[in-house]
Order: C-alpha cells, then structure tokens, then sequence
C-alpha cells in the first residue's frame, strides 16, 4: 500500500529551445508527476541528477543532452511544482486561483566550488517541499533550479540559481521566515545571504 503524499507534484524540465518551441511553456517538459512517497522516491533514483544534467559527470565534459519527442535537447532548468500549476506566470495555483499581479520569486545564485554540492541541496528542497514543511507552503507553489554555469575555454563558473514561486507577495517578516526556513532544509549557510524578491 503506497503512502499518499498531502499535495500531487509534478517535476519538469525547462529545455533549450527549439525551432517550433513559440510560447515559453513550449520549453518546458512534463517529466513526471508523484501523489506518493513510493513514487517519488522511484521517480528520484531513476531521473539524472543535476550536476549530470547542467554539467556532465566532471565540469570539463558536456551536459546531458535528453531526447523528448523527435529532438534531443539540452536541460536549462529543473522545476518541481504543485499539481495541476505549470511553470508559467499567467497561470493558476493548486486551488485554481489565478496569479494577483507578478508572480513572486525569492530567489539567490549560488557558486560553490563543487557542482554535484547542488545535487544534496536540490533533494533536501524537495523533500522539504513534499513534506509541506516550509512555513507558508499552502502559499508556495515550488521551486525552480536554473542552470547558470558558465563554460570558458580555460575556466568554467559553476553558478545555479535557486528560485521559490507563491501566489501574492508575503511581508517582510513572512519572507525573513520562509528563506530561515529554507536555508535550514538545503543545509547550506552560505545561502542566508544574497536573497532577492522580483
């Protein structure tokens, strides 16, 4: 008997565009969606990590390229979102209450020195997320791990930027709260500096 989790979500893939990709939803790709702890741990041991898709297994090798449909692409972009809520920001919530003004983002680029350091923090986020634990969550809608790594032809600049959508803007103390919350998920300290609200 599986056991059922309080909110279905749905992982996507915000993909590099292609030819016949006109509106920005076009880029994104419904891997797949988990309504149970079973289903998202298979569901987790089978997808590729992050540090393989935005960078290959060392920094000097190429990204994963994913075949969806007819073409192989490559990954931007990892979204995990509430069920039925697309990653889009003319949209609506869980609740089928659309979006009031700009969608709201908390977001920070983070640049450790080891890339696969985001494979634990992108877990620990979603399980937090999963587990409704971060304070505010019937708000949230979910998060968002954008590939902002950089390769030069001597150098490559390992930069991700990690990205938390809600419904309507929270108050200064109820943002302060939720990024406290966050940090403490993620276990990253580094990550309680450099939040912005766009």
């Amino acid at each position: 008997m599986e056991t059922p989790l309080k909110t279905k979500w749905t992982l996507w893939e915000h993909r590099s565009k292609g030819p016949e990709d006109d509106r920005w939803i076009d880029q994104f790709y419904e891997v797949a969606s988990v309504e149970s702890v079973e289903n998202l741990w298979l569901l987790w041991g089978h997808y590729p990590k992050p540090s393989l898709l935005f960078a290959g297994s060392k920094t000097d090798e190429a990204p994963l390229l994913l075949k969806r449909g007819d073409r192989a692409s490559r990954v931007l972009g990892l979204c995990f979102f509430k069920t039925p809520v697309p990653p889009e920001t003319r949209a609506t919530n869980a609740k089928g209450e659309a979006f009031t003004g700009l969608r709201s983002i908390l977001e920070i680029d983070t640049n450790f020195d080891d890339l696969k350091t985001y494979d634990q923090m992108w877990e620990n986020l979603v399980l937090t997320l999963v587990g409704e634990e971060v304070v505010f969550s019937s708000d949230l809608n979910g998060a968002w791990l954008a590939n902002r790594t950089r390769k030069g032809f001597l150098t490559t600049s390992i930069r991700l930027r990690l990205e938390l959508w809600w419904d309507s803007r929270l108050d200064e103390a109820q943002v302060n709260a939720l990024k406290d919350t966050i940090v403490q998920a993620v276990g990253r300290e580094e990550l309680r500096t450099g939040w912005r609200i766009r």
